[in-house]
């Protein structure tokens, strides 16, 4: 932002920009925090860092990718700071983040325009998805129900798997009680 930028002046700017901004959330591992803050019963597309990159660079807009920054510090005040780093207690997310950034959709753009809930581009699911990956806390039936799923929709080369920790998650201790388990020993 410059010599002399503020936090409220950046504050400012991150508020008019981030109409424009779109970001896609990705975790670097499985965990049994990820599948009980997120898709308790649901699934996860298991793709790769180097997939994603490739498939951000045939957009249009400005796109990047880049992992995330946890810690309370902003060495800069600048929009790309503010999206990619989340406070410290997150850091068992090792998230990654897609950023799609197309100023026309900022406030700060003059002219009548829409601003959408997310965007969409075409993409190539058999090149990007090299698994699904069930929850260990799915019914059995959505295993089935996923494979059928995707063989419908053209997608049945994709593998679906279930959860490393499907069968072990009893005998895990829940992500709850390794914070609270955490909190007790720091």
């Amino acid at each position: 932002m410059g010599p002399g930028a503020t936090f409220e002046y950046a504050w400012e700017i991150l508020e008019h920009d981030r109409q424009g901004s779109f970001v896609s959330c990705w975790t670097l591992d499985e965990t049994l925090h990820m599948w009980e803050k997120f898709a308790p019963e649901g699934v996860a597309v298991k793709s790769d860092v180097a997939l994603l990159k490739a498939l951000l660079n045939t957009i249009p807009e400005h796109a990047m990718l880049g992992y995330i920054r946890y810690s309370l510090k902003h060495e800069r005040y600048n929009l790309l700071r503010f999206i990619t780093t989340k406070r410290p207690e997150f850091h068992r997310e090792k998230e990654v983040r897609a950023l799609v950034w197309d100023l026309t959709r900022s406030q700060q753009n003059p002219h009548p325009h829409d601003v959408p809930d997310g965007l969409s581009y075409p993409a190539d699911v058999l090149a990007l998805a090299q698994t699904v990956i069930v929850s260990p806390h799915a019914p059995a039936k959505v295993f089935d129900d996923v494979k059928a799923l995707l063989s419908k929709h053209g997608y049945g080369s994709i593998p679906v798997v279930k959860s490393g920790f499907t069968g072990f998650d009893h005998l895990l201790p829940t992500a709850n009680q390794i914070a609270a388990l955490t909190r007790n020993n720091a």
